[in-house]
């Protein structure tokens, strides 16, 4: 069996849920857009030294991507238009409500008419449901929650300032999104390499802060070999050994979604390791212990960091009108004893890990809409 040794360069227990691996049945990216929003804007045309509105345009805005809406608004593709309000004498402030089923309310979107009708002035308290719409054969849903504000220049000093009042996504388009559980159970991992200590004059060393950089570093380059299991195939059980430290990682990938899919993105392999590589480390090292052996000129120490015994990273797709997330692809990072001894709980450094793994934001190709994270229990049996 092949293994991987890793120098100085410069994870959960299993929660007994299963997770069936079913691709959802999704239309082709390219030219049907199943995530695509239309938003009812209402605009205020302000002036930089004024609180005081001199102008309103209402429209509605249909934008291809409803998660870059909150996360990257310049990779979206927009299109903006005046709406048609039956009985409403001035088309720039519109009485959303105001469309029924007879005689909905209308915007003229990409040579395609959208249609609204039925909305409440608020949505139900749990699922912010507010009426509905329908555009190119597509039942839409729509909502009062969340609402972002918009900024659109007009010239200098003067700017319209927008907030969606209600926004609308087909019933039927796919949720994504990427749990992460980490492992309370940890495993006291020596950093790769033993370090002086600096003691000016006497002995040439490293400073704290060095050794927590190098310490740092050399986690880092730990958890981004996830990208070199990807690109060998190495099976779940190759070792990655940490140093001499009497540990190894493994990496075990499972992916449902394949080229072509809907939800496939070539790069999340690698999005995963660079996220985990720069945010993982830095709360290892600010938990760190060390072990030194002192002598009269200068010190020399060993760092241990507490590495989670496993994190999981799951890609999930559900369906707005049945929300029940279905597993995708699987990354799981162990951490294991090559001597097979058992971690010890800690479990304030999941709860850490797990506050700044939850800020992962701007890759909804590889992470989805949004990020959750679970705590996992102290459980380290292999």
């Amino acid at each position: 069996m092949r293994s991987y040794y890793i120098a100085a360069a410069g994870i959960i227990a299993a929660s007994g849920l299963a997770s069936a691996r079913v691709v959802p049945t999704n239309s082709k990216r390219a030219d049907d857009y199943t995530n695509e929003v239309v938003l009812m804007v209402q605009c205020n045309r302000m002036q930089d030294d004024s609180d005081t509105p001199y102008g309103t345009k209402d429209q509605m805005w249909w934008w291809n991507d409803y998660d870059s809406v909150f996360v990257d608004q310049s990779s979206i593709t927009y299109e903006k238009a005046y709406v048609y309000a039956p009985g409403q004498d001035n088309p720039t402030y519109v009485d959303w409500t105001a469309g029924t089923t007879k005689s909905p309310i209308t915007a003229d979107l990409r040579g395609k008419t959208f249609e609204l009708y039925d909305q409440a002035e608020s949505g139900d308290s749990n699922t912010h449901v507010t009426g509905t719409g329908s555009y190119a054969g597509n039942v839409f849903s729509c909502y009062d929650s969340p609402k972002m504000k918009f900024y659109e220049p007009v010239m200098e000093g003067v700017q319209y300032v927008c907030e969606n009042k209600y926004f609308c996504t087909r019933s039927s388009r796919d949720l994504t999104r990427t749990e992460i559980e980490i492992s309370e159970g940890v495993y006291n991992v020596t950093a790769d390499g033993t370090y002086p200590m600096d003691n000016p004059g006497v002995v040439e060393g490293v400073t704290m802060e060095e050794a927590d950089e190098k310490s740092r570093a050399w986690a880092e380059t730990m958890y981004k070999m996830l990208i070199e299991a990807e690109s060998s195939g190495s099976d779940a059980d190759v070792p990655y050994h940490m140093g001499d430290s009497g540990y190894s990682m493994y990496f075990n990938i499972e992916r449902a979604e394949k080229e072509g899919d809907a939800h496939w993105d070539a790069g999340r392999v690698t999005a995963i390791a660079n996220e985990l590589a720069s945010k993982v480390p830095p709360q290892l090292v600010s938990e760190r212990t060390t072990s030194c052996v002192y002598n009269p000129k200068s010190s020399v120490c060993q760092w241990i960091l507490s590495f989670p015994h496993q994190i999981i990273v799951r890609f999930q797709v559900a369906k707005q009108n049945d929300p029940r997330w279905i597993t995708q692809d699987t990354f799981t990072i162990t951490v294991q004893s090559d001597d097979s001894s058992n971690c010890v709980l800690v479990s304030r450094i999941a709860t850490i890990i797990g506050g700044v793994l939850s800020t992962i934001s701007g890759n909804v190709a590889a992470f989805g809409g949004s990020i959750t994270t679970l705590i996992a229990g102290a459980s380290c049996l292999v």
